[in-house]
């Protein structure tokens, strides 16, 4: 990864989800194959994953140089890693989608 000092990794991101502010610190990746890694904050504490905060954070890591443009990048969260997709046009990130993980899984027995 390469930034400036103003756009470290490790700098605090910003988004909304459901009305409620989430901000995110910028990790190193965890898994071997992984881009970069993120913990999610908003008032209450933390988020094992916010869909918001990850479009919002690979639309920023690709635009401002902090990973070199992709169509496939990985986000380790706290439940997990997220496989990410990205469209461009004219240069910019135009699209961002992503498949989450289970949000519970039932046992049964």
């Amino acid at each position: 990864m390469s930034a400036t000092a103003a756009e470290s990794p490790r700098t605090p991101k910003s988004s909304v989800s459901g009305g409620t502010p989430v901000g995110g610190f910028v990790t190193e990746p965890v898994g071997p194959a992984s881009d970069l890694g993120v913990l999610f904050f908003h008032n209450a504490g933390f988020s094992t994953a916010c869909g918001h905060g990850t479009i919002a954070l690979a639309t920023w890591a690709l635009e401002a140089g902090v990973l070199e443009p992709r169509d496939v990048l990985r986000i380790d969260v706290p439940s997990g890693t997220l496989v990410v997709e990205a469209e461009f046009r004219d240069g910019r990130v135009e699209r961002v989608a992503f498949r989450n993980g289970p949000r519970f899984v039932r046992l049964q027995g």
